[in-house]
């Protein structure tokens, strides 16, 4: 707990045992001490505040108040009681408190509790028990609040004891210093900055010039901060006061000079230029007060080029060399800077784009555009070495285009020329190549046989005209290729056939060839045969009947039974049915037709046929 609570609580018991709230206003004792030590506090709007606590209570209440506290020391061991004399020009309220005063704990090692004392002269005891502690010392604060000091409160506190001996310890008068002991120069249109600070008295501290003036654009907060811009160059006289929280005062005396402007021209050295090229540099000023003017005013900018008031050099310098001249910045106030400057105007390094070309082909269209860059536009184009594909060629706008004719690796130089005679150059190395060829369609749509067929095929990607022949495989018998590429014919045979169609172009030197390989489907025909009922026979009699014609296939088509005829019948392969019945009755039987496809054929069909046989006619009777 420490010695402040041990105290606090030992006192705290003695009082609460011994001598109780209501002792705390009992009369004076008969015998005191003939030593009766005082103090005198004031208390103003200034003075520290607290949120003291309540009257007659040791619980902090929701009033703040300005207050000052009065120190005693009593020096003995054993029980004691204290005599308190207060003595005020306004109502305060008093408290006292054992071994420390916290501000921030109101209620803390409270001892007595809180008395509201009016205008005059009033007395308190209250007992003292320190017997078995075996601490002789012991430090008592006295509080002395008001709620509403106006212009100040002026109390007087005096302690006796009956045996122990007392020392009062009033609050001293601090000694303030204000810092630092000098300040620093300003300058016109500089911002200036500077902290003041006090030390020796009681926080937080306010700041004033109370006598002299501060330099024009400056100003000082109460919490002591110096600054502003300077508007005017001159040495300002003034005096700057410090108070702290209790109303004490120090004061320092200040001479502050303010000096005119450097102003500064800026950037040191200026980039170099380059004839032709745009150019643009902003020329600036600091150190004075905005805004600046800026001209030249001595030698001459580069031809082409100007410097606005703003400070911006910029245009096109139209003439190489080295040019100086020197700027000067003029600001609000009339102050001047200036800055001589050496400006290197170059010969342009012209570019010639792009740094490679791209490869071409035999017999594919090629079109490239060169250009130049970091001249002065228009730009002239030529071929100043070597030599360009045959095929193509070169315009003076810088345009290389045409058909190549030759595979091979050209090398030549293009050399670019700008409007004031200045030249840049690349060489190139122009690889031309065999040309990609390619046969289409990738695959050929199915065929059937008996039917007639068409498919045209083509090939790109190298010089026409191309000439077409089957190189592997076969075609379908009935089909044919041209040199065309026309793949046509009536295919006669069924199956899956594969060959491999070459395509050569017409390129010189050359020729180029590509191939593309084909599998060609040949469906089987669709072959159909209606049947139905014939006409009908007499048994004995003569019997012809042909067949319905049938639909489809590759002719000719032949004809068989696929069951037991008619007895009597018999039929042919061109689908004939004849004969002499032999047997009445209705008769069922099927027919099948084959068609002349080679290959995975023949197609076939089959049909069911009716015929009725009548009975021959009875005999005539006889006459």
């Amino acid at each position: 707990m420490g010695v402040v609570g041990v105290w606090h609580r030992i006192v705290r018991v003695a009082v609460a045992a011994v001598v109780g709230v209501a002792a705390l206003l009992v009369a004076q004792p008969a015998a005191m001490a003939a030593t009766a030590p005082s103090a005198t506090v004031s208390i103003t709007a200034a003075s520290p505040t607290y949120q003291r606590v309540s009257a007659n209570t040791c619980t902090p209440s929701a009033t703040t108040s300005n207050y000052a506290v009065v120190v005693f020391t009593t020096n003995g061991i054993g029980n004691d009681t204290f005599l308190f004399s207060v003595t005020t020009s306004a109502t305060v309220t008093v408290t006292l408190y054992q071994g420390v005063f916290l501000p921030a704990s109101p209620g803390v090692n409270c001892y007595i509790t809180a008395k509201s004392i009016a205008a005059g002269t009033s007395t308190f005891t209250t007992g003292y028990n320190n017997t078995g502690v075996g601490i002789p010392d012991q430090t008592w604060y006295v509080v002395i609040a008001s709620d509403a000091p106006g212009a100040g409160v002026t109390s007087s506190v005096t302690m006796t004891t009956s045996s122990m001996a007392v020392t009062a310890n009033p609050p001293a008068t601090p000694t303030l210093s204000v810092s630092p002991t000098t300040l620093p120069s300003g300058g016109v249109g500089g911002a200036y900055s500077q902290t003041i600070t006090a030390s020796g008295g009681t926080g937080p501290y306010t700041f004033a010039v109370t006598a002299g003036s501060l330099p024009v654009g400056l100003s000082l907060s109460s919490a002591g901060v110096l600054s502003g811009t300077p508007t005017a160059a001159e040495t300002f006289n003034f005096t700057v006061t410090a108070t702290d929280s209790g109303g004490f005062t120090g004061s320092r005396a200040y001479s502050l000079t303010v000096g005119a402007p450097t102003i500064t021209v800026s950037p040191a050295t200026l980039p170099s230029a380059v004839v032709g090229g745009a150019y643009s540099q902003t020329i600036t000023a600091s150190g004075g007060t905005g805004p600046y003017a800026l001209a030249v005013t001595a030698g001459s900018v580069p031809a082409g080029l100007s410097l606005s008031s703003a400070g911006v050099l910029s245009g096109t310098p139209t003439a190489a060399g080295t040019f100086n001249f020197t700027v000067t910045a003029t600001d609000a106030g009339g102050f001047t800077g200036s800055r001589a400057y050496s400006l290197t105007v170059g010969a342009p390094t012209i570019t010639v784009s792009p740094a490679t070309l791209p490869s071409a082909v035999v017999g594919g269209a090629y079109s490239q555009t060169i250009t130049a860059s970091g001249g002065t536009g228009p730009y002239t184009f030529a071929v100043t070495a070597g030599s360009f594909p045959a095929g193509l060629s070169f315009s003076s706008a810088g345009v290389l285009s045409g058909t190549p004719t030759a595979a091979g690796t050209f090398n030549l130089t293009m050399t670019a020329t700008d409007a004031n005679g200045f030249t840049g150059s690349r060489a190139y190395s122009l690889t031309v190549g065999a040309p990609t060829i390619t046969v289409s369609p990738a695959t050929l749509p199915n065929a059937t046989a008996g039917s007639v067929y068409s498919q045209t095929i083509t090939a790109s990607g190298g010089t026409g005209p191309y000439a077409f022949a089957v190189t592997a495989g076969s075609v379908p018998a009935g089909l044919s290729l041209s040199s065309g590429g026309v793949l046509s014919g009536t295919p006669t045979d069924g199956g899956s056939f594969a060959f491999t169609v070459s395509a050569t172009d017409s390129s010189t030197p050359g020729p180029f060839t590509a191939s593309q390989s084909y599998t060609l489907d040949v469906a089987l025909p669709v072959l159909t045969l209606a049947g139905g009922t014939l006409p009908g026979g007499t048994v004995g009699t003569a019997f012809t009947a042909a067949l319905p014609a049938a639909v489809g296939g590759v002719a000719p088509l032949t004809y068989s039974a696929a069951g037991v005829l008619p007895a009597g019948l018999s039929l042919s392969a061109d689908g004939v049915l004849s004969g002499m019945p032999t047997q009445a009755g209705t008769f069922t039987f099927d027919v099948a037709v084959v068609d002349s496809t080679g290959g995975t054929g023949p197609a076939r069909a089959v049909a069911t046929f009716t015929i009725v046989v009548a009975a021959a006619p009875a005999p005539p009777a006889a006459p």
